[in-house]
């Protein structure tokens, strides 16, 4: 019984503190909701901070990379300015390399001419020399017939006396012949060289009293190459002056040509100075000249030659039993060696008169 009436106490107390629970709990669920709102708005204002920053740095961000595209831009028209003032520089140094290359031509030329004039000039007083020692020989000779005119009219003992001094004429006269025809009228080719290679090519033609020379091609102050220079000119001896000290050549009327073609020449030879000889082919119809670019003169026949310089002009060979040497010649022209490096190379147009 007393349980029973006590049972409204406990659902009272029960109730009390279920509600005081339910408080308890909304309590807590409202500092929740509190503390959730707060978060919110701490939340918030980080996104706002976050979004201000976001924004700040695009700024800036944009700003760098206007800056950065200010700095391109001027750098790109930098490197413009630059590449066009090289260009310019670079047209300039082509300009002055054409006109330098354009003067030291021109000069070249000029130095040509000048040697050609020069050469025409030695060639005029080598004939006046000529004219000179063969009016001396006159001389002395009308000074001998005089003397020995004078001498059958005096003594025996006087006859004598002028003997010797008709010898001491003598000696003397081919004195100053000899020491004419040494002497250098173009690099180390002298009067007496000039004057036989002269006699060889004037007994071939027959038809012509004299002739002159002139330069075509030097090899050393020529810029030009062999076949630029000589190509289509007909009348040509070539002279070569080697390391050794040996001076040989030959003559054509063929024409020069980068034709890779044999021509033949009925009035060719191949000469030495240091021998004094003239070299004729040993069958008229075989080829004199073989054309091509690949290479300087050329004497005799592709396979068969005889002279043969290389493109640059630096160095060729002789070779034996061609259409020009046996071995005999082989052995003078260049003291029986087969190559040979140039000191000098020549060729000169014969233009006769």
């Amino acid at each position: 019984m007393n349980l029973i009436n006590k049972v409204p106490y406990f659902i009272g107390e029960e109730t009390s503190r279920i509600n005081l629970i339910f408080e308890i709990n909304q309590l807590k669920f409202k500092e929740i909701t509190f503390c959730l709102e707060e978060s919110e708005r701490e939340q918030k204002d980080v996104n706002n901070e976050i979004y201000e920053l976001i924004y700040d740095n695009k700024v800036e961000i944009n700003k760098i990379k206007e800056n950065y595209d200010k700095e391109i831009n001027n750098l790109k028209k930098t490197i413009n300015d630059l590449q066009i003032e090289n260009n310019n520089l670079k047209n300039n140094i082509k300009n002055r390399k054409n006109e330098n290359e354009k003067n030291k031509n021109d000069i070249l030329k000029l130095q040509e001419n000048i040697n050609n004039i020069l050469f025409q000039i030695k060639d005029k007083e080598i004939n006046k020399k000529n004219i000179f020692i063969k009016n001396n020989n006159i001389d002395s000779n009308s000074e001998l017939i005089n003397n020995k005119e004078k001498n059958n009219k005096n003594k025996n003992n006087n006859i004598e006396n002028n003997k010797t001094d008709n010898n001491n004429n003598e000696n003397n006269k081919t004195k100053h012949n000899n020491n004419e025809n040494n002497k250098i009228i173009f690099d180390n080719l002298t009067i007496k060289e000039y004057n036989t290679l002269k006699n060889w090519i004037l007994s071939d033609n027959n038809q012509n009293k004299d002739c002159s020379f002139e330069i075509l091609y030097d090899s050393n102050i020529t810029s030009k190459n062999f076949h630029e220079s000589c190509d289509n000119q007909t009348n040509t001896l070539t002279l070569i002056e080697t390391k050794n000290k040996f001076k040989f050549g030959g003559y054509t009327e063929c024409a020069w040509s980068s034709n890779n073609e044999e021509k033949v020449d009925k009035n060719s030879f191949l000469f030495s100075l240091n021998n004094d000889k003239k070299y004729i082919k040993k069958d008229q119809e075989k080829s004199s000249i073989y054309c091509d670019s690949d290479y300087g003169p050329f004497f005799g026949s592709f396979g068969n030659n005889d002279i043969v310089v290389n493109g640059n002009i630096k160095k060729g060979s002789v070779k034996k039993n061609g259409n020009f040497l046996d071995e005999e010649m082989y052995k003078e022209i260049n003291g029986g060696k087969s190559n040979f490096i140039i000191k000098n190379l020549k060729v000169f147009k014969i233009v006769f008169k």
